[in-house]
């Protein structure tokens, strides 16, 4: 033992005290067990709700889950212009458009804002 550090790493102060060992991952891996049942009964639901009731919330946590930056390796996209790349984004919002309005329904039930 070194002065300044009267326990080696790892060492409890009294034996047998302390946390075993792997319980962390016991509680971790059970904890994530149930978070996985749970979203599988209403996280598709929950979802919906705070898109029509939260939608600045909505749209940040969307934010949170895309990666910060864009890799294109794909030759086809690396090789378009400004003007053809423009083009496809404007179809791929139009898609995307579609398919929001799809899963929302037809919006019965919104307040005008």
């Amino acid at each position: 033992m070194s002065i300044g550090r009267p326990f080696q790493k790892g060492m409890a102060r009294l034996p047998g005290a302390g946390r075993v060992k792997g319980s962390r991952n016991k509680i971790s891996e059970a904890f994530l067990k149930d978070l996985a049942a749970e979203w599988e009964a209403s996280g598709p639901a929950a979802l919906k709700v705070m898109a029509k009731e939260e939608p600045g919330n909505f749209v940040k946590v969307v934010a949170a889950l895309l990666p910060k930056e864009l890799d294109i390796t794909h030759n086809q996209l690396a090789d378009m212009d400004d003007s053809e790349l423009e083009i496809l984004i404007n179809e791929l919002r139009g898609k995307l458009r579609t398919a929001i309005i799809r899963d929302t329904g037809s919006g019965e039930g919104q307040t005008a804002h």
